[in-house]
């Protein structure tokens, strides 16, 4: 029985066990929904070349691009969004690598600081759709190979910096829907082959740029929806974009120079429109929609006149009662009297009458900006030519409150600001003096040249004056000194010449004075001794002052004194003190000379920098008190120890440098790098106690003896060096004392001025760059090695040249290598040094660091690099290089160390790099694109330092490992290594080990313990089994650096389960795939778990019973129960939720938007300019599917999450649901923004019915028609346009009285309301009030003429002429015989009434309106019957000439057909037989008998009748279309029968 259970058990175990490594197996597929490698390197890449942003904290190599990276979407694992926005820390040019995402459809890259052009590298993109480059710095002419993405449909490259021409080829973009190309600097004018788009016409937007020119003719043709050129300067016609056939949405031409006649063109169905300050004539033409837009979108033009601009002119009557703010608000500038002379209005007489009204129009309002002051503003606008940075300047508005740059006090002007406006020429206005409350004046960071004007002495309220960064010039007035109030000055960063003013003294309040970077001379002025005021802050640095510091200025208590980058020379201590308040001193790069020993510091000095002066002495322990901010003593002459203690150690070591004989920490030990590089380190070594006589007789220590053998220059000293004869001591003491005091006295400074021919190099060096900034300290008429920036020398050579900017462009020059005697040359944080390294940089032979790091040089790393034998450090890293590595770089003898980290290069390592000529160099190659295996004859080198990391490298890397090696750091992560690391053996002094992200097998060796340096570990992401060695310092890492292994286990990895019962406590460590454990515990299998624990890990497992991990996986699986319960519950409510609110607002928006049949035709007249049928049909159909597809993604999702198996899988649904729903909603959103705006207009429309009776009032406003209308009608509806109310005659009728619309002549194209109303009205009468007393301003012969304009648009509508009849007693003859003319032939049958009546009584009233209710009756009598008798006539007509058609068409002998007649006839009696019945119903007031039909039998009666002709003739069209036989025939009649 025992055998047979254990064979039993065996046979269970290989089951499981299969079970589980086919699990393992299926676990390490990779997902197909992981994303692409590729596209992850290349995203990694982007990240990197932005040096790793917050904005791209989320890209973690580690995790999925896909699912957790921000800004990127997938889609089936490839890249197919890119977004980066909203972040000005992101800095740099778009990368290359973009072009590396091929599946990318849409890439955004805005509201950053990207600088340079669009990268040649986005041709790659084929299938990119949408293109978001706005609001960054980019420059340069738009390229044309964009026109080789043909899928783009929106490119938008605004607020950037673009140059050049429009580009033609954007017509060959067969999909392009809109260009967008706002604010930047394009100039010239519109292509000409905009004229003909291979696909659709693209919306164009290019607002705010330089260009200029006439529209070419070929637009007229083009049928833009949208097209905005606000801003430029372009000239001629602008005509073509208008065009009644045309579907324009948007338009705006204002802010130009076009002229054309308004009057003349035709207009659009236009949502939006400007054609503000242009230069515009004639009258704007009624009609269409051009009245409906704001007065301000047509102002500012020549001679533009018409609605919805205002009245020019005023009645004469009115002036006298008008207040003059009330006159200025018709008068705001003289183009109102060309408008008024435009509207025909400005007539004879009134000459007079204008000028008076213009010059009260002058006077100034007490409500608004000081009228001075706002001429003042206008004079400097048109002073800088009326820049577009002072759009908003703008005479129609106050100045104090939507004026840029202006603030106000009581209505006068306090605050003058312009600035960053860069292209903005010109010099300081003297209208500047006219704003004399002025208290703040800021014109900084522009290109103002001149000086400052005289006439800012008359701002005597001023008090901040900021005219930093702009190319002011010539010497500083004197006349500021008139200004008493101003604190603050600030001038820096222009052209100034001349000497200090001494007049600075005698300004009271002066605090500041700040004077960097300009061309000041001379020395300091003797009166800065005595400030009249509080003493002020100095900034004086990068000028060309000079001379001593006057002893004056010793008893000033300077707060902050900048003098960095100038030429004093001798004592500057006076600045110093122990009782003064001094916070900031910089004498940095001066020949100032003194004793810093004697020096006594302030307490509250913070910062302190003397550096590159001739300072000697030592440095006072006072130093060590002092709380120091900065801190920098550099190239000075000082000597001693730096005192230890305060914050002088936490210093960098630079900020000591290159002093006599300065030492102790935190420089560096003398013999510790770089022995004997200057005679400077020996009086170093002696002052760090290491250079002494010995105890044994030696003059060298034996430390120091080895450190120089260390460095290969032990055998540059004599034999006696070495040697310890205690018997001649004295006398290789003194010799060599001799030698020393010697090589010190050498090493002193050389009185040899910088070499002539370096000294030309260098300033053509400087030429080639532009002249920057940088390089101010440059000049020609100082002496280059100790004075200028960047350059040091030895003996008057130039042997270090050192420059890093941000502001420097261009390429190396090739001058460089005309510095024969150049050391180092540091070339790092260049972004816009291009090109590649020049040739003549072989000419250096004593070259020994070449730093080329963080710039932008691109091609291949020049092979003849190799002639440079003495070059020791080589650093190319983060550039633009490409190609393979040189194998010349093997034969450098001296070459230590090669950087050319984050590149581009290819290819593999050189075989040469396998025997190097010197020493073995360290290997930087890391983030660079190289691949292939790793040469065999490297395993002969021994490398102190190899990083190889974020590669492809393939196949063995197990060279670079040895038992017998000195290797410190070896990375290899990241590539593609195979190799088995049981076999591996280790250097003992290795401190950095990196093997992460390989294809690495094995175990790991047990040698990894004996590692006691071990500093940085990662083995990460690997194929390693087995158990991690116990001991050394491997279970002080990390455990992630062991993790994603295939079946590594054991301390510190972490175990999957733990469990707690009671006081038993078992911890089970599997370090398998998450997944194989999951499926383990999820199926119960958790002997195998303990067995796999057991056997694999090498744990002896606890010894418990299955009830244990029973109880396991009870308490799992309860608990795991009760948070899925709760959270599908929540899940499902908030899923639920979010259908029903949208489903209410989809619902409501369907209830409240009537279907298009039930719109009656009037009301689709009144809206046909904005009513498009399609769209409104297909909008509603829109919001009703997407309530039908939010329904169905709620049900859909209610019922995965009742089955969510996990808490992740159920949130996923829900935010899958919300999307889902969110997504279907976005969809619509054109749909419902344009219901919105139907809306808006249809609320405005009046509520007139068209199918009931109707009075329409017309005439000229006068008092009778009035009385007329407010005796018979309360109006209950208003609107803008016209009033609508309600009257009944006698019980019999109620009709509608209509007001307002016919108030003015009808001439030409009518408006809207006339003609719908005129089109749709059922039964309607106009009554025509004709005033023949005069009173309403109008003749006879003018109301005639309206009369006839108003009859011949309401054609079959009756009319009515009503008069007063008190008003006829005085009518003449002539216009008895034009009212006579109106009502010629007058009978019972005509069309036109007339009725004399009292219309100021109420009887009078009455009876007009009962005659026109009579006449109403009387048409709808007459109508009745003409239309049964015409009705008939049409159908015979309409009959003829349909069987005309089909004999065309050869189908007649269809209706031929004897049973076709004889149904015909049966239908033809039928038909009688019910129109019968309906006269017999309409004699009977269209009564019919409740038994026989119901109202609604009655309605659907009707309507079968008046469709019955269409169904005969669709039911023959579809028996032609099946086929002549007579059976269907026979079967398409029964579908007749009703």
């Amino acid at each position: 029985m025992v055998a047979q259970k254990k064979n039993l058990y065996d046979d269970d175990l290989l089951i499981r066990l299969f079970i589980f490594f086919a699990a393992l197996f299926i676990s390490s597929l990779p997902s197909s929904y992981s994303c692409n490698p590729k596209d992850k390197n290349t995203l990694l890449q982007i990240k990197k070349h932005f040096n790793n942003p917050k904005l791209l904290s989320s890209w973690d190599p580690q995790t999925d691009c896909c699912t957790s990276w921000t800004g990127i979407e997938c889609t089936n694992g490839r890249v197919t969004l890119f977004s980066m926005a909203r972040d000005d820390s992101v800095v740099g040019q778009i990368p290359d690598q973009i072009g590396d995402l091929p599946e990318l459809r849409t890439l955004e890259m805005s509201s950053m600081n990207l600088t340079g052009n669009i990268p040649r590298t986005i041709t790659k993109l084929k299938h990119l759709v949408l293109i978001f480059l706005s609001w960054n710095k980019l420059s340069g002419p738009i390229p044309d190979y964009i026109s080789e993405l043909k899928s783009v449909t929106f490119f938008d490259i605004s607020f950037n910096k673009f140059t050049g021409p429009i580009p033609g080829w954007l017509t060959q973009m067969p999909k392009l829907q809109t260009f967008q190309a706002d604010n930047n600097s394009l100039t010239g004018p519109i292509p000409n082959s905009f004229g003909s788009f291979v696909g659709n016409v693209p919306n164009v937007f290019l607002p705010y740029n330089k260009l200029s020119g006439k529209i070419p003719e070929s637009l007229s043709k083009i049928d833009f929806q949208a097209i905005v050129l606000k801003g430029n300067g372009f000239t001629g016609d602008g005509s073509m974009f208008f065009g009644g056939n045309k579907r324009t949405v948007q338009l705006d031409l204002s802010r130009n120079l076009f002229e054309f006649d308004l009057s003349k063109v035709k207009s659009l169905r236009l949502e939006r429109f400007n054609i503000s300050y242009n230069r515009l004539c004639g009258k704007i033409p009624r009609g269409g929609q051009l009245q409906t837009f704001k007065s301000y979108e047509f102002a500012e033009n020549r001679c533009l006149c018409g609605s919805p601009l205002k009245k020019a002119w005023v009645h004469a009557s009115m002036v006298g009662s008008l207040h003059p703010t009330q006159l200025q608000h018709f008068f705001l500038s003289p183009y109102y009297a060309v408008a008024a002379f435009c509207e025909g209005r400005l007539k004879h007489g009134t000459i007079l009458l204008c000028l008076s009204i213009f010059f009260i129009s002058s006077l100034p309002s007490s409500y608004s900006c000081n009228s001075k002051d706002k001429n003042t503003l206008l004079q400097i606008k048109k002073h800088f030519n009326n820049t577009e940075f002072l759009s908003s300047w703008d005479p129609q508005t106050d100045c104090c409150t939507s004026w840029t740059g202006i603030e106000c006090t009581n209505g006068r002007v306090t605050l003058f600001s312009m600035a960053n406006y860069r292209t903005l020429y010109g010099q300081i206005p003297d209208q500047i003096g006219d704003l004399l409350e002025l208290r703040t004046l800021e014109m900084s960071h522009m290109k103002l040249t001149g000086n400052i004007p005289r006439t800012i002495t008359k701002l005597k309220h001023l008090v901040f004056i900021f005219l930093r960064w702009n190319k002011l010039s010539g010497p500083i007035p004197d006349y500021i000194s008139e200004l008493k109030s101003v604190t603050f000055l600030d001038i820096s960063f222009n052209k100034f010449t001349g000497p200090i003013p001494g007049w600075l003294t005698q300004m009271p309040k002066l605090h500041t004075f700040q004077a960097d970077n300009n061309s000041l001379t001379g020395p300091v002025p003797n009166s800065f001794g005595s400030f009249v005021g509080s003493v002020p802050n100095l900034f004086l640095k990068n000028n060309k002052l000079s001379g001593k510091i006057p002893e004056s200025l010793s008893k000033m208590d300077f707060q902050a004194v900048v003098l960095k980058g100038n030429g004093f020379t001798g004592d500057g201590s006076m600045f110093f003190g122990g009782n003064k308040r001094t916070v900031q001193v910089d004498l940095s790069r001066n020949l100032f000379e003194f004793d810093l020993s004697k020096i006594k510091f302030g307490k509250s000095l913070a910062m302190l920098d003397l550096s590159h002066n001739r300072i000697f002495g030592t440095l006072p322990r006072e130093l060590t008190q002092l709380h120091l901010e900065r801190f920098n003593i550099s190239y000075n002459r000082l000597c001693g120890k730096i005192p230890r203690g305060g914050q002088l150690q936490t210093f960098k070591s630079y900020e000591f440098a290159e002093n006599r004989c300065l030492c102790g920490s935190p420089l560096k030990k003398a013999f510790a790098t770089l022995p004997f590089l200057s005679p400077y380190y020996a009086v170093a070594a002696f002052c760090e106690g290491r250079l002494k006589y010995g105890t044994d007789g030696g003059y060298i220590q034996k430390q120091s003896v080895l450190e120089l053998k260390k460095h290969g220059q032990a055998h540059n000293f004599p034999t006696s060096m070495r040697q310890s004869n205690p018997t001649q001591t004295t006398m290789k003491l003194l010799l060599h004392l001799s030698i020393f005091f010697a090589i010190l006295f050498i090493s002193l400074p050389s009185s040899y001025s910088c070499n002539s021919v370096e000294k030309n190099a260098l300033l053509q060096i400087k030429k080639s760059f532009n002249n920057p900034r940088k390089f101010s300290s440059w000049n020609p008429q100082t002496d280059c090695c100790t004075t200028w920036s960047g350059v040091k020398c030895t003996n008057g050579r130039v042997t270090d040249l050192s420059l890093f900017s941000s502001k420097l462009y261009g390429q190396i020059p090739d001058q460089i290598g005309d510095l024969l005697e150049l050391r180092s040359l540091f070339l790092t944080y260049l972004p816009h040094l291009t090109g590649n390294i020049p040739r003549t940089i072989t000419k250096l032979k004593n070259l020994d660091s070449l730093i080329l790091r963080h710039n932008n040089l691109s091609g291949p790393i020049p092979d003849n690099i190799g002639e440079l034998k003495k070059l020791r450090f080589l650093d190319l890293s983060y550039n633009q290089f490409t190609g393979p590595i040189p194998g010349s770089l093997s034969q450098m003898p001296m070459l230590e160390t090669i950087i050319v980290e984050h590149n581009k290069l290819t290819g593999s390592i050189p075989n040469s790099f396998g025997s190097f000529v010197g020493e073995v160099p360290n290997l930087y190659l890391s983030n660079n694109k190289l691949s292939g295996n790793i040469p065999e004859s490297l395993s002969k080198n021994d490398f102190n330092g190899v990083f190889l990391s974020k590669n492809s490298f393939t196949g063995d890397g197990s060279m670079f490992f040895g038992r017998n090696k000195s290797t410190v750091s070896l990375d290899l992560s990241r590539n593609m290594f195979e190799f088995d690391l049981s076999k591996v053996q280790f250097a003992r002094g290795i401190v950095d080990l990196d093997l992460s992200h390989n294809r690495i097998f094995g175990n790991l060796p047990r040698e990894l313990i004996e590692l006691r340096g071990l500093k940085l570990f990662n083995v990460s992401h690997n194929r390693l089994c087995g158990k991690i060695p116990r001991g050394g310092l491997l279970q002080s890492f990390k455990s992630y650096v062991f993790a994603h292994n295939r079946c590594l286990c054991g301390t510190p990895l972490k175990a999957y389960w733990r469990q707690g019962g009671g006081s038993q406590l078992s911890v089970i460590f599997v370090q398998y795939h998450p997944i194989v454990v999951w499926y383990l515990v999820a199926y119960q299998q958790m002997n195998l778990l303990k067995l796999l624990s057991e056997e694999k890990c090498g744990q002896n497992g606890l010894k418990t019973d299955n009830n244990f991990y029973e109880a396991i996986i009870t308490q799992y699986n309860a608990v795991e129960s009760l948070k899925l319960n709760r959270l599908r519950k929540l899940y499902t409510r908030h899923v639920t939720n979010t259908h029903l609110t949208f489903r209410n607002k989809l619902s409501t928006i369907l209830h409240d938007f009537p279907l298009l049949q039930d719109i009656h035709p009037l009301y689709i007249n009144l809206l046909r300019f904005v009513l498009d049928k399609n769209r409104y049909s297909f909008s509603l159909g829109q919001v009703n599917t997407a309530k039908d597809l939010i329904a169905n993604i709620a049900n859909d999702y209610a019922n995965l999450l009742a089955f969510g198996g996990s808490l992740k899988e159920c949130k996923a649904l829900k935010a899958s649901a919300v999307t889902g729903m969110f997504s279907v909603v976005n969809e619509i959103t054109p749909g419902l923004a344009y219901l919105e705006q139907l809306r808006q207009h249809m609320v405005k429309l009046p509520l007139v019915d068209p199918d009931v009776p109707t009075l329409l009032v017309s005439g000229y406003p006068h008092a009778d028609k009035a009385c007329f209308v407010n005796g018979i009608v309360d109006f209950s509806a208003k609107s803008v346009a016209f009033d609508v109310g309600f009257s009944g005659y006698e019980g019999l009728m109620r009709c509608q009285v209509i007001d307002g619309v016919l108030d003015k002549p009808v001439f030409g194209d009518c408006d809207v309301v006339v003609d719908a109303l005129a089109r749709h009205l059922g039964e309607a009468i106009v009554l025509f009030f004709l005033d023949v007393s005069g009173s309403c301003c109008y003749s006879v012969a003018d109301q005639v003429v309206f009369f006839h304009s108003v009859k011949a648009v309401f054609v079959d509508i009756p009319l009515l002429i009503v008069c007063d009849e008190s008003d006829l007693m005085q009518v003449s003859e002539e216009d008895w015989r034009l009212i006579e003319e109106m009502t010629g032939g007058v009978g019972e049958e005509e069309e036109v009434g007339f009725k004399i009546s009292d219309l100021r009584s109420e009887e009078g009233v009455i009876s007009v309106k009962n005659v026109a209710c009579e006449r109403l009756l009387y048409q709808r009598e007459r109508l009745s019957c003409i239309s049964m008798e015409e009705a008939r006539v049409m159908r015979n007509k309409y009959t003829v000439a349909h069987q005309e058609l089909d004999d065309d068409h050869g189908v007649s002998d269809l209706f031929l057909d004897p049973d076709v007649l004889f149904r015909l006839e049966e239908l033809e009696h039928e038909e009688g037989i019910k129109q019968s019945e309906e006269e017999q119903e309409e004699d009977d007031d269209f009564v019919i008998a409740e038994e026989r039909f119901t109202e609604e039998h009655k309605y659907q009666l009707v309507a079968i009748r008046k469709i019955q002709p269409l169904r005969i003739l669709i039911a023959f069209g579809f028996c032609i279309l099946v086929g002549n036989t007579y059976g269907t025939v026979q079967q398409c009649l029964s579908t007749l029968i009703f």
